[in-house]
């Protein structure tokens, strides 16, 4: 509850409320790692270890900026900072902030892929690329795409990357770090992807729909665009 700083826990089977959990201040989103609950105060930039063995925090890390999103790989964790310019580092197993990394300015979402991390940076148009063992920026970074670049999304060694504010899908090849001259046009404001099998759902904000790609051809399927309700998120 990101209004008093508390997790609450229900209970699956009879769909009610059995504890709650007292936190950081705005406590905005949740990741699971093993058994350990990290939880993004938003309010005092910290995180929350909840064991969820037991419902209990066990450790809280301290951070330089709000954290807005979290990505898992392997035993690290990547905390976006969406109003800053840069990637706090979290050692998992450790519970401990090991470095961070600057990327462009206003942070949005991180994908993966072959060893490198790519940020699409909402407010310069561009997309960082981090090398994952050293966590430098790789000699291609920044590649500038779109207008407003927002939702990423991976499939085998492309990246895609929904420019939000100009209504295009760029796709970088993650062996090159190069842009296909092609991108995908989609609805208007491109604010979430999702990878189903050989299909790429990109949901247009704006316009209440949902473009969908066959991501071996790079086409429209049949059923694309599909309508759904107002403002979809």
């Amino acid at each position: 509850s990101q209004e008093n700083g508390f997790v609450f826990v229900i209970d699956a089977s009879t769909n009610e409320v059995v504890d709650s959990v007292s936190v950081g201040t705005g406590p905005r989103k949740m990741t699971l790692y093993g058994t350990d609950l990290y939880v993004l105060n938003t309010g005092d930039n910290s995180i929350s270890v909840i064991d969820t063995t037991t419902d209990v925090v066990t450790d809280t890390i301290a951070l330089s900026f709000s954290p807005t999103d979290m990505v898992i790989s392997g035993t690290t964790g990547y905390v976006i900072h969406g109003y800053a310019s840069n990637i706090s580092v979290i050692d998992l197993a450790a519970k401990t902030l090991t470095t961070e990394i600057t990327v462009g300015t206003w942070p949005s979402r991180i994908a993966i892929a072959n060893g490198k991390l790519y940020v699409s940076n909402y407010n310069d148009g561009t997309v960082s690329i981090i090398d994952q063992d050293t966590n430098l920026p790789t000699a291609e970074s920044p590649l500038f795409v779109g207008y407003q670049p927002q939702a990423l999304a991976v499939v085998g060694d492309k990246v895609y990357v929904a420019g939000y504010g100009d209504s295009t899908i760029y796709i970088i090849d993650s062996l090159t770090d190069t842009i296909d001259p092609t991108p995908l046009y989609v609805g208007t404001n491109p604010s979430q992807m999702l990878v189903v099998g050989t299909k790429l759902y990109v949901v247009n904000e704006a316009d209440g729909n949902i473009s969908i790609f066959d991501t071996d051809t790079g086409l429209n399927t049949a059923e694309s665009p599909l309508t759904v309700g107002s403002f979809p998120a």
